[in-house]
């Protein structure tokens, strides 16, 4: 029967505890699966941190931390998506059967981003996703940190919050699909490159959701530059990457928490999934305990 069980997992908790775990094909209560772009609600907390410590403004123009930008580009704005970036830097790979991220170290970000001009910019002030704002708001916390990126995530989130989060799950501890070689695939080169911030974490499905519980806890999530998405009473934030799709949901009524996560399945997956339980109603949830 484990043949056929889906590749999808989940982990719920209410006011903190775990109220609900599933864990179907290829997954483990211990195995470290990846957070895709929910990466970037730690990257927008830690910026918060250093905003809130003086070391950054929200309406500090990216220029000033980091060089040539077109001036209306802000830290703000790189954390809520209205600062006009594209998706990705000019030239970046694109295509499932390539790694769109290898080669995109620093000194490549940085260059594709000093030949922008104010003109290159998609509606600024209006939402356009963008990795590559998340990959200049790394480089700009390395710069008035002097530290790197992940080291800075553990010391000021991870560590405090008992989180195991990582950029390389050790061996053989990390969830996975296997290509016709019976080789487990490859993950994209994220923790190389420039574009970390933006998607590069690993943890434990229960550690993705006591971040969401820690964000809950802290009243962050219905703050716009902790870069939560907001759907009336929920927030959440999703991540897509080449085999793995997440999801985390919050909301604060309910003092709810959803992570959910797929393998080898269609984008959105993950979405649904997650969105599918935080529908339940409320006294079906505590009755899993």
């Amino acid at each position: 029967m484990s043949l056929f069980r889906r590749r999808e997992s989940s982990c719920v908790l209410r006011g903190g505890r775990i109220v609900q775990e599933s864990y179907g094909k290829d997954y483990a209560p211990d195995l470290f699966v990846e957070w895709g772009s929910i990466t970037k609600l730690v990257t927008a907390e830690v910026v918060s941190r250093l905003v809130d410590s003086g070391l950054l403004a929200y309406d500090q123009p990216a220029r000033e931390v980091l060089g040539p930008l077109p001036p209306s580009v802000t830290v703000g704005g790189l954390v809520t998506h209205t600062s006009g970036l594209p998706r990705v830097h000019a030239g970046m790979k694109a295509g499932i059967l390539q790694d769109p991220y290898s080669d995109t170290g620093p000194s490549v970000v940085r260059a594709a981003v000093a030949k922008l001009a104010e003109g290159d910019l998609l509606a600024p002030g209006s939402m356009t996703y963008s990795n590559l704002g998340y990959a200049v708001l790394g480089l700009i916390i390395e710069e008035v940190t002097g530290r790197p990126w992940f080291e800075v995530v553990r010391e000021q989130i991870a560590d405090p919050q008992g989180l195991c989060l990582v950029l390389v799950p050790p061996a053989d501890k990390w969830a996975h699909i296997r290509g016709f070689d019976r080789q487990p695939h490859r993950p994209w080169d994220l923790e190389n490159s420039a574009y970390a911030p933006a998607g590069a974490l690993w943890s434990t499905l229960r550690d993705l959701a006591r971040y969401g519980a820690y964000s809950l806890a802290s009243d962050a999530v219905q703050l716009p530059q902790r870069a939560w998405q907001a759907d009336r009473d929920r927030y959440w934030h999703n991540g897509q990457t080449r085999d793995a799709g997440s999801c985390l949901i919050v909301e604060p009524g309910r003092q709810l928490v959803v992570a959910a996560h797929t393998l080898a399945r269609l984008p959105g997956a993950a979405d649904r999934l997650a969105a599918r339980i935080a529908d339940r109603p409320t006294e079906e949830l505590d009755a899993s305990v």
